[in-house]
């Protein structure tokens, strides 16, 4: 483990921290409140027009995955905070599920 400011942080810890810089930087916004509900139809239209990009993230997350030995939870989101895909652990998939 390595000292960051006054706290430990594993080296996992630390690519968090740098994931949500990068967040930042791109223009995440933790305080955005959402815009709207969406209906079916509308849920529907939107995750069709992200398909291509969730394809890739599945397909990615599936390659990285076999060089990660611990747990893991990957999202993926549209600029406004929307969820459009997420991945972890099979051992960690019934648990999610059933908090839902």
């Amino acid at each position: 483990m390595m000292k960051h400011r006054t706290l430990w942080y594993s080296p996992s810890d630390c690519e968090v921290e740098h994931s949500w810089a990068r967040s930042q930087r791109y223009g995440l916004n933790r305080h955005l409140e959402p815009k709207k509900v969406m209906n079916n139809l509308e849920l529907k239209k939107h995750l069709e027009f992200y398909e291509t990009f969730i394809a890739a993230f599945l397909k990615a997350i599936k390659k990285i995955s076999t060089y990660i030995y611990d747990k893991y939870l990957f999202f993926l989101t549209d600029p406004n905070g929307l969820l459009l895909s997420l991945c972890t652990t099979d051992k960690d998939k019934n648990e999610l599920s059933s908090k839902l």
